[in-house]
């Protein structure tokens, strides 16, 4: 007698068979360092945890807020952002990580303004504490554009979010700008 496979059941088969075809242990990692340790700045991500007010620049009305907390065994910072945009309510989530088999940084936004992920790779250089992402994004007009993503870490609690792309003359044009700032409440 043959029972129907659900999709989470083809999923563990396959998934099992495909770490052991590697000789990984489908029940998880060995014991070794802890996510943060296996990372070349191990309190870049844990510094971002918590909750933030939002201030877009260059003027300051709009506001949000973020949530960021480390997750999924410690490896990504999940974010999730409220704001408002042209009096539209706008969502957006993020997930952060070290990949450390190709040394960047990497990212993954989606939010309530585009149905396509925006992927971003990138480096941390330590002494301007400045993360920069880039990767390709979709443009309304159907075309694609690099994106720009800077992140200027001031102190523990703040943080100033640069969102910038690259003009087909190679120039840099920043679109828009987000001071963090941690809640003390």
């Amino acid at each position: 007698m043959f029972l129907p496979l659900t999709a989470a059941t083809l999923s563990g088969i396959l998934a099992a068979a495909f770490l052991g075809a590697f000789g990984a242990d489908p029940h998880g990692p060995a014991q070794g360092p802890s996510a943060a340790q296996s990372r070349p700045h191990p309190d870049l991500l844990a510094a971002c945890e918590g909750a933030f007010d939002l201030a877009f620049a260059p003027d300051g009305a709009r506001k949000g807020t973020s949530r960021c907390q480390l997750g999924i065994g410690g490896l990504w910072l999940l974010e999730q952002v409220q704001a408002e945009f042209g009096g539209k309510a706008y969502e957006g989530r993020g997930t952060t990580s070290y990949d450390p088999a190709r040394n960047r940084y990497v990212s993954v936004w989606v939010d309530s303004m585009s149905p396509r992920p925006l992927v971003t790779e990138g480096t941390y250089n330590q002494a301007t504490k400045t993360l920069t992402l880039a990767g390709d994004m979709a443009t309304p007009d159907g075309t694609v554009a690099r994106a720009v993503l800077v992140t200027v870490f001031r102190d523990a609690g703040a943080r100033t979010f640069a969102f910038k792309v690259v003009r087909p003359d190679g120039r840099e044009t920043e679109l828009f700008r987000i001071e963090y700032q941690r809640r003390t409440r």
